[in-house]
């Protein structure tokens, strides 16, 4: 009878944790249902600014842009470096002051986001002529990326709101094996982001 009444405390005391770990399984479920809604809602809230921005886009002319909504849910508005600079330059050519005043109005309008501009090169290292500018890609890359923000900071985008990096050759969206790939891999990245603050 002693064992018998032994076994039963455990079985009770089993049957107590059992249900203080369903009630902690549910918890955890509806924190993860929380969880995914409110990933969900954000991806939505990330394609819907995408699909705007590139209604805008190609409302305003601007065809040669691609938007993409990043893996973070940011918006990244990717251009060809060539839309924007002459070969070796970090200086915007006239057209690619038009491009760039286009989506800067378009990105303008979205204040609850700050703004970061990319710049991106291939693989080919800085020829002799450009070596006395920079360095190397990287610098050609932030160069790029500083003169698109001033520009979009003299368009009346708060300069609160815009950062400038330079990725080089570091983060290419194509193979450097072709001049296809390399054309892809040279570009300003002009990205969205929710504001942390």
């Amino acid at each position: 009878r002693e064992e018998l009444d032994a076994l039963r405390n455990k079985l009770g005391s089993a049957e107590n944790q059992l249900d203080s770990a369903r009630v902690e399984i549910e918890k955890l479920m509806a924190v993860n249902f929380s969880t995914e809604q409110g990933l969900r809602a954000k991806r939505d809230k990330a394609t819907g600014l995408r699909d705007s921005i590139t209604e805008q886009l190609r409302a305003s002319g601007i065809s040669g842009a691609t938007v993409d909504v990043r893996a973070d849910d940011s918006i990244g508005i990717r251009v060809a470096s060539g839309s924007l600079f002459n070969t070796g330059s970090a200086v915007l050519s006239e057209s690619g002051q038009n491009v760039l005043a286009v989506v800067g109005d378009t990105v303008n309008g979205f204040s609850e986001y700050d703004i970061r501009v990319e710049g991106h090169t291939d693989n080919i290292p800085i020829g002799p002529v450009l070596a006395e500018k920079f360095s190397s890609n990287w610098e050609l890359s932030v160069a790029r990326a500083a003169s698109a923000v001033r520009y979009l900071s003299g368009k009346g985008i708060s300069s609160d709101r815009l950062s400038a990096t330079g990725y080089g050759e570091y983060k290419p969206i194509a193979s450097n094996d072709s001049d296809d790939g390399r054309e892809q891999n040279r570009r300003v990245e002009v990205v969205l982001y929710p504001q942390q603050y």
